[in-house]
């Protein structure tokens, strides 16, 4: 339908979210100051730790992500930023799917590989690997990072945003409007926390 002219702009959002209505006016004004080929809001994960979908990916390495954001982090950071915005040149910002808009008239959503692959989309990589005593371990790329990154990797532009006031419903409401949650600056559990102790 893109292709046809009948579609422009995709949007996706995750039936466990609550957000204020005018919420995809507000995406398409952010995707269009900020010259974006997409725009995602920032979801904290449901748990106590106070995760957000968002972070750094590491080119290099696409089974560990460089850094995930903690929900105080993203309230030191701009209402919405890209990774070269918040220092991270050379890196791409991964971010989830909750609340997304894609601009599908960009150039970067027509890239073909020479196979006729489309290479920006959702899937799931996996792989089985076996670390240096022997034992099988399975990886799974999550479908909005492996988004992200083969954006990035084809020179698409994708920012983040708290400009959208979002509940993530679970258990209780978990807001993305205020700091909160146990990690208070990275996610103990990456490389970047790993690199620092």
């Amino acid at each position: 339908m893109a292709a046809a002219g009948e579609i422009d702009l995709f949007a996706m959002f995750h039936a466990d979210n609550d957000v204020p209505p005018g919420w995809l006016d507000v995406l398409v004004q952010e995707m269009e100051r900020n010259g974006a080929d997409a725009v995602s809001v920032i979801v904290p994960i449901k748990d106590a730790r106070g995760l957000a979908d968002c972070g750094i990916g590491d080119p290099a390495d696409r089974w560990q992500p460089y850094r995930r954001f903690t929900m105080h982090e993203v309230h030191r950071l701009p209402e919405t930023f890209s990774a070269d915005e918040i220092g991270y040149s050379g890196q791409m910002l991964l971010s989830g799917t909750g609340c997304l808009l894609v601009d599908l008239r960009k150039p970067v959503f027509q890239t073909v590989e020479a196979d006729g692959t489309v290479p920006i989309c959702f899937n799931f990589p996996t792989r089985v690997y076996r670390d240096a005593g022997g034992q099988a371990h399975s990886q799974r790329e999550s479908e909005d990072w492996y988004f992200s990154r083969t954006l990035w990797e084809h020179g698409g532009k994708l920012v983040a945003t708290r400009k959208v006031r979002l509940g993530h419903q679970g258990q209780f409401t978990f807001p993305n409007w205020e700091p909160w949650g146990k990690f208070k600056n990275g996610d103990e559990e990456s490389k970047w926390a790993k690199a620092r102790s």
